[in-house]
């Protein structure tokens, strides 16, 4: 191959001396870098000059600027570089990774603090809490699949303007004289009188104001938690998601925030990570508008009532609010999510939580005992019936309305007639049977009712409780020595010896008894507390059925006060004591 030689002396010792020009070394004549490239191209009919150099610098050049975060500069340089090299792959590799830092520094991160490792453990020991979970979950549990991410979020500041009018209507009375026809015994007829009374006027004055407040909310700002699911009813998991993201919404202020540390971000496949767990970034803005419009909206109301209190007056009409966004921010945040997915009998379930709390509580979807739901529903009809007034009852009252009327009736005609008389004593004597007889049978129904919800927690409830508690023993004494949730499974009873109708755990309960002190101590202090509750809450209902008869003596005006006291007193304290007993029960007694 020739070479290029020098236009004056003809040597071949040409070299490169500033980015720009050439020199003969021979002789000293410059060249160009077009009279270089016109030179190779006389020789070869090709040109291609060596910018490895050049390249380099622009890569180091662009690589300061990522160091000083001026990822505007780096780009530039890096782009010189691959006009001078289209396929430089380290260039080619910055730039991604610049692309990427950008769309990460729009979002704040909240660092996971749990080893997603063990959160499973956490999630099956979390079972034996849940009040109505299938006894026989233990037998039958198998976990599917464990999933983390990083998954995008929002907390939305807006701040709105509202402009109201109202008319605020002022309330005051004046005096006023009526003629009014009363009966004269007298003259045994109606005649008409002068009256002064106090009439009720309204003087209505239109107002308007308006007053500004702040509106803010969390939310997630893509489908993608719900969609990450499967196996599950699509109403199941969006109320799963959506009391996740209430339970976000309400630790949102404990978390602390940060900016992601680009140094532990890495990529692999295409795909984002941060120490570990992978980085979705994907807003839908779709998403997004609408629960930011739910965030507004739900502060409509609110709006109101403030608009309200500030028109004046008794009471006000015509009341319009008007609410405009006249400002808004929103931060991006990456919440690190858990969705942990299982299966009992062959139906899949699912559990969410973060990797940020310790506190064992997760929103979850879990196999209900279906014999509970039944007992539920029964009880659930029964005290609905419990709670209908007897007939007796209701009859005794429509009598007692008749009587009293007809007592008005009497003392306005002055009637003297004593067969009329002895008929009205009759009817308020038969109307007080009737009454004290309804309130004895609507407390002897209720009496029932908390006779059976006893009965069916002791028969059905407490077996299954024992039973869960004892398979939950055998069940971890296996996993923590083997680890597997399959040879933990096989350490328990057959499903067929546990799972029996009302005989359900029978076997289990009755033979091992939990060994976990918490546990029975839990059982046993509640029962007892139960137990008592139940004996106190009997005991003031016969007070209660002595404050029924007082207040029907009511045409008795001292008796029927000392009997809406005595009734307001224990009523209240049997309200109090119900509260707390079903509190005891976990929701499934209070059914």
């Amino acid at each position: 191959m020739r070479k290029m030689q020098c236009e004056v002396c003809g040597s071949t010792e040409i070299k490169k001396t500033t980015d720009d020009t050439f020199e003969c070394q021979s002789c000293g004549v410059q060249y160009s870098k077009d009279e270089i490239q016109k030179l190779f191209v006389e020789i070869t009919g090709t040109v291609k000059i060596d910018h490895s150099d050049e390249v380099d610098n622009a890569i180091k050049r662009a690589e300061q600027f990522v160091q000083s975060d001026d990822k505007q500069k780096a780009e530039e340089y890096l782009n010189k570089a691959l006009d001078m090299d289209a396929e430089n792959e380290k260039a080619l590799k910055l730039l991604e990774e610049i692309a990427d830092g950008k769309k990460l520094d729009a979002f704040t991160l909240v660092e996971a603090t749990v080893d997603p490792n063990t959160t499973v453990e956490r999630f099956l020991r979390e079972l034996v809490q849940v009040d109505d979970i299938a006894c026989d979950i233990y037998n039958e549990v198998d976990v599917v699949s464990v999933k983390q991410y990083y998954r995008p979020a929002f907390y939305s500041k807006n701040r709105c303007l509202c402009t109201w009018t109202a008319v605020a209507c002022h309330v005051y009375y004046e005096n006023e004289t009526v003629w009014e026809e009363k009966y004269d015994p007298n003259k045994r007829k109606y005649v008409k009188e002068p009256v002064t009374k106090k009439v009720k006027r309204v003087n209505r004055v239109p107002e308007n104001g308006s007053f500004y407040f702040d509106c803010n909310g969390f939310g997630f700002v893509s489908d993608a938690i719900c969609k990450g699911i499967t196996g599950v009813e699509a109403s199941s998991k969006s109320e799963l998601v959506e009391c996740f993201e209430e339970l976000q919404a309400d630790k949102y202020w404990e978390y602390q925030l940060k900016k992601l540390d680009m140094s532990q971000v890495t990529k692999q496949d295409g795909k984002l990570y941060y120490n570990g767990l992978e980085i979705d970034f994907e807003i839908d803005s779709a998403v997004y508008q609408n629960k930011r419009k739910r965030i507004v909206d739900s502060s409509d109301q609110e709006a109101l009532n403030r608009a309200e209190s500030e028109v004046g007056g008794d009471y006000c009409e015509n009341l319009n609010a008007k609410r405009t966004v006249v400002e808004h921010s929103v931060q991006y945040i990456l919440i690190p999510v858990q969705v942990i997915e299982y299966t009992y009998k062959g139906v899949h379930y699912a559990a969410v939580l973060d990797l940020v709390s310790e506190s064992l509580t997760m929103p979850k979807l879990y196999p209900r005992d279906t014999s509970l739901d039944q007992t539920k529903a029964e009880l659930s009809a029964d005290r609905a019936y419990a709670q209908k007034m007897p007939g007796t009852l209701v009859g005794g009252l429509i009598l007692g309305v008749v009587w009293g009327l007809l007592l008005v009736f009497a003392a306005i005609t002055d009637m003297q007639d004593d067969g009329f008389i002895t008929v009205l004593m009759g009817m308020a004597i038969v109307s007080l049977i009737l009454m004290i007889v309804g309130l004895v049978q609507r407390n002897a129904r209720r009496t029932r009712v908390e006779q059976k919800a006893v009965e069916y927690k002791k028969a059905i409830y407490r077996p299954r409780r024992m039973a869960l508690f004892a398979m939950y023993e055998q069940f971890f004494a296996s996993f923590d020595k083997h680890g597997n949730i399959a040879v933990a499974r096989k350490s328990l009873p057959a499903a067929d010896l546990v799972v029996s109708e009302f005989k359900m755990g029978l076997a289990v309960a009755e033979e091992a008894q939990p060994r976990d002190a918490n546990l029975t101590n839990l059982l046993n202090g509640q029962d007892a507390r139960a137990e008592q509750l139940e004996a106190e809450i009997a005991k003031l209902k016969k007070i209660r059925i002595v404050a029924y008869v007082l207040m029907a003596l009511l045409m008795f005006g001292v008796p029927f006060i000392v009997g809406v006291i005595l009734y307001g007193n224990t009523n209240g304290k049997i309200l109090a004591k119900k509260a707390e007993l079903e509190k005891i029960n976990q929701g499934w007694f209070g059914a």
